[in-house]
């Protein structure tokens, strides 16, 4: 359950809530972003409107620009009674590159079907996070991947509800210990049962009402029980909840859904936590309302932090609340909650960063077991694996990706050839040969290995594949090789495209260790140890779940 707060910290929060101005009040419900504002336009952002959150830690951020992040919280939060949270996307590890442990997806994590390790990583996020200033996590993610769903895939834990339960209350625990980071378990009610993604539509959970409690309901039972300190809302419908007004545009998103929200996350799972909405600059919830209009509903519907909200928002919000269409009773309450996750992670009592170096060696030691333990071997159909090469052997490693950025801090699969060259080989390195430009005929007897290593991680719209990613094997010349692996550092479900592939490998990861894991297994320096937290009907089964 919920921490509970000393009862003189509880006295003082509903002091200073009826004490505060209609601005005040309004300045702790907007969650705003400043990722492509200067340091000095931040100071003055947050000296002048005050804001109760701020997006803009982890997930990427490099050391010294979160350095300075934490300085400039540090030193307003010393001089105001009511402190800024800094929160962030810390999915994979704290997220600070150069200063914190970088962690493999939650996938990979689930793959080990390890709940000390869940704890390990969630406790490394926590300690590093902390350490940088951060005090609010959006995460971890809870949906469950029923049908290759494009911003699932590698970001949650799999797909049998007891198995995710298990890691997710893993990880919460970790990451919550010592108060050093309240986690936001996502996306409510539940991502997965739609193969579309929710950054581009209201993705709809299709489920009926009784299997919703069998699923994602039994997951959000187990992380309220956890005590997980914040649930966020997704731009994600639950017709069987909420089937709006039958219009064009389909049944509402959760972040605009007052059954949803407040009926039954606070009414019927007895949520007491804080509700944060997800982006409601997302086209999911974007597309449904003109801007003055966004935050409004999502606060009326039950939300108490709107994400990304803009500097416009605290006048149409105080309006709202002027007017009563959001109750002053129902924004005191959200307030109210906003305070006493500040008071869980202790800014009102000054708590001490941790000191995340005495933990170095255990954070990494962890991230390494994760992504070794992971490695999956799906299909092996002649034999192939592992793999023996003599010193100085050459081998070519083929990196088929997206062109652009990629969701996530890894951009690329050198790591791979990195490794390979460690062992003492010969390695070429091609990335994203277009059919047309190039013809491996001419060299293909030049290596006595190919690796074919598919880059497709959680992304906005689809995951699916094209001419960037399946050029390169236009010809079928992998069938006049006999020695080509192919390996997944991301979509777990690539054969499914893909079903003529001879063997195929999963990391559910992209990450360096992932990469240095993956090649022991090529070369049979240790074994694959994963097991597949998620299905696939006609190429494999799920090798988790339950209670473990």
């Amino acid at each position: 359950m919920l921490a509970s707060i000393p009862e003189q910290r509880r006295a003082w929060i509903a002091e200073t809530v009826a004490g505060m101005t209609l601005e005040q009040k309004v300045a702790q419900v907007i969650g705003l972003h400043f990722a492509e504002r200067n340091e000095e336009q931040v100071r003055e952002l947050i000296e002048t409107y005050q804001p109760g959150s701020i997006l803009g830690g982890g997930g990427g951020k490099d050391q010294d620009g979160s350095q300075r992040i934490r300085e400039m919280f540090a030193d307003y939060n010393a001089r105001h009674e009511i402190p800024l949270l800094l929160s962030g996307d810390c999915e994979s590890g704290a997220g600070i590159a150069g200063a914190s442990t970088p962690f493999p997806w939650s996938m990979a994590v689930g793959a080990c079907d390890d709940e000390q390790l869940a704890y390990e990583m969630g406790l490394a996020t926590g300690i590093e996070a902390r350490a940088f200033g951060i005090h609010w996590t959006y995460s971890p993610i809870v949906d469950l991947d029923l049908n290759r769903n494009p911003m699932c895939m590698c970001r949650c834990f799999g797909e049998d509800p007891a198995h995710v339960a298990r890691m997710a209350r893993a990880f919460i625990r970790g990451c919550q210990t010592d108060g050093n980071l309240a986690c936001a378990a996502k996306h409510f009610p539940g991502d997965g049962v739609d193969l579309r993604d929710a950054h581009v539509i209201a993705s709809i959970n299709s489920l009926p009402m009784d299997q919703w409690w069998e699923t994602f309901g039994y997951v959000y039972r187990e992380v309220i029980d956890e005590g997980v300190m914040s649930i966020m809302t997704g731009q994600l419908a639950l017709p069987a909840v909420d089937a709006g007004d039958g219009g064009y545009l389909g049944p509402p998103p959760a972040t605009m859904s007052r059954k949803i929200q407040t009926d039954l996350l606070r009414g019927e799972l007895g949520f007491e936590g804080l509700i944060v909405t997800d982006a409601i600059d997302m086209i999911g919830y974007a597309s449904r309302l003109p801007k003055p209009r966004r935050a409004i509903t999502a606060l009326a519907a039950g939300a108490d932090i709107v994400l990304r909200c803009e500097v416009r928002d605290f006048e149409w919000i105080a309006e709202a609340v002027r007017n009563g269409e959001i109750p002053q009773e129902q924004l005191d309450a959200s307030v109210r909650r906003v305070l006493e996750l500040k008071a869980r992670v202790g800014l009102f009592d000054d708590k001490p960063a941790p000191d995340p170096t005495e933990h170095k060696e255990r954070f990494e030691t962890a991230s390494r077991t994760i992504c070794e333990n992971a490695v999956t071997v799906l299909r092996d159909a002649t034999g192939l694996l592992p793999l023996t090469l003599d010193a100085g052997a050459k081998v070519l490693t083929m990196d088929l990706q997206f062109a652009g950025r990629q969701r996530g801090r890894v951009q690329g699969l050198q790591t791979v050839a990195e490794a390979l060259q460690e062992h003492g080989l010969d390695v070429d390195h091609w990335v994203s040969p277009l059919h047309g430009e190039f013809d491996i005929y001419p060299v293909i007897d030049q290596y006595d290995a190919i690796f074919v290593n598919f880059h497709v991680p959680a992304r906005y719209g689809s995951t699916r594949m094209h001419s960037e990613i399946i050029d390169a094997l236009w010809n079928g010349w992998w069938m006049d090789h006999g020695r080509v692996v192919f390996t997944s550092f991301g979509n777990p479900y690539t054969i499914w495209e893909l079903p003529w592939m001879p063997n195929y490998i999963n990391t559910f990861s992209n990450s360096a260790a992932s990469q240095r894991a993956a090649v022991k297994v090529w070369l049979g320096e240790m074994p694959a140890r994963g097991k597949s937290p998620v299905r696939l009907e006609g190429f494999f089964d799920i090798q988790v779940g339950g209670d473990g």
